[in-house]
């Protein structure tokens, strides 16, 4: 069950607690006491031309969780509302859209979600016009996985960066593979100061802004994409959420849904980078933040390189032939679980589980399920359909696994990651 609240509207907020969650009281209480110790901080780049909703999913897990979204003092509408959930609920806030950054001024349109407890978010844009709608979604990052450097990947043509301040005072420092525009300057560098919830985006007309380097002297939150991306000849946005140079890793699978071909784009943050595919390709990168972009069709395939390495997939809906739809989703390295929760929110669209483990039989929703071989390696993977709601993907003893949900329906194509926790390789 989704239960959703609108933040522009506090009395329905306040009918909406009353009859889901806890006593506010309560809910106070627990913040005193455990304020911040899982805390995201999320934004809205620029997407797209067309009329759109910004929102956010929430889930709990089996404990519940005492939630608090809250942005600026001085922007407008003010967020600042908290929220008990109930255990195994999810929640669906609602953002005004004046919290899409616009354009490439500073700002201070970040959000702040925090929690006593370790969520599952969602940050999802709907767009529709009078020939299309298309949405587009990704998960969030706590702030405990983020850190001070990034490379930036995007598809060809306005693309852009948003950088989000968590601290104040914070150094910033952006080096562009092309010129780009900020503050209705073009230029390839960039030095700037920011505080808590203060935005800074970057953004290219033309040309693809994959391997721009951002480092921070405190941690920032970061995200990558694109307006929108044409795909035959409608439109939808691309985002995701980056993640630091310091969890990248080694070893990747890449792997499209069922009837879906993929791009692939490879970053280094090392010079003399070699990277080699099962698939019989080696790509060759030879200093910090050059990368290749590479068209897969429908291969399953291990990438493993001597230095790490950022690897993102383009997957194109070709499920339907009327669709315009496109995801980008980066492709993470193995993360050992014993368990691991996962939701699908969309009732309306069908849905896979796309996972990749390095045993061969797990357990999901406590059925086993069987995983094919990647070819030439010792890794497994399944794309198995799965309804709405929650899913719980276990194995004992624990393993490892890299997982992503893709959905699909007539004109649009969703996919988001299902790990937000990321570590290093071990």
């Amino acid at each position: 069950m989704v239960t959703e609240v609108v933040t522009q509207c506090p009395s329905r907020a306040a009918d909406n607690m009353d009859r889901t969650f806890l006593a506010p009281l309560l809910l106070l209480i627990l913040f005193d006491a455990c304020q911040s110790s899982n805390r995201y901080m999320v934004g809205f780049m620029e997407n797209s031309k067309y009329p759109k909703w910004l929102s956010v999913f929430i889930r709990a897990k089996e404990s519940g969780a005492a939630v608090r979204i809250r942005s600026h003092s001085e922007n407008e509408p003010k967020l600042n509302s908290e929220y008990l959930i109930q255990p195994n609920a999810t929640i669906l806030i609602k953002i005004s859209k004046e919290y899409e950054v616009t354009g490439t001024n500073k700002s201070v349109q970040g959000i702040s979600i925090e929690s006593d407890q370790e969520l599952f978010i969602l940050i999802h844009y709907w767009v529709e016009s009078v020939y299309q709608y298309t949405s587009t979604s990704c998960l969030a990052i706590p702030v405990s996985s983020l850190g001070l450097s990034y490379y930036a990947v995007t598809e060809n043509n306005r693309a852009e960066i948003l950088i989000i301040g968590i601290y104040n005072d914070t150094s910033l420092r952006v080096t562009g593979n092309i010129p780009f525009k900020y503050n209705q300057v073009t230029t390839d560098v960039l030095t700037e100061t920011i505080n808590e919830f203060e935005t800074v985006q970057l953004q290219a007309d033309s040309g693809s802004l994959t391997g721009t380097h951002i480092h921070a002297d405190k941690v920032v939150s970061v995200y990558s994409g694109n307006k929108y991306f044409n795909q035959r000849v409608l439109k939808n946005p691309l985002i995701q959420q980056l993640s630091p140079v310091n969890v990248w890793g080694t070893v990747h699978i890449t792997l499209a849904p069922l009837h879906c071909d993929y791009n692939v784009i490879i970053v280094t943050g090392s010079a003399d980078t070699i990277v080699n595919s099962s698939c019989g390709q080696t790509f060759e990168l030879t200093e910090a933040g050059s990368s290749t972009y590479v068209a897969m069709g429908n291969s399953v395939c291990q990438l493993e390189s001597n230095h790490p390495v950022s690897v993102t997939m383009i997957v194109l809906n070709e499920a339907n032939p009327l669709s315009n739809s496109s995801i980008m989703v980066r492709v993470q390295p193995l993360q050992q679980v014993k368990e691991l929760v996962f939701f699908d929110t969309n009732y309306e669209m069908d849905t896979s589980l796309i996972l990749v483990s390095d045993v061969k039989e797990i357990l999901l929703d406590n059925g086993p399920i069987s995983l094919s071989s990647v070819r030439n390696t010792s890794f497994y993977f399944i794309r198995s359909p799965v309804s709405s709601g929650h899913h719980v993907i276990s194995c004992d003893p624990a393993c490892s696994v890299s997982a992503y949900v893709f959905s699909y329906g007539f004109q649009e194509c969703i996919g988001y990651l299902i790990i937000s926790n990321e570590h290093a390789e071990h």
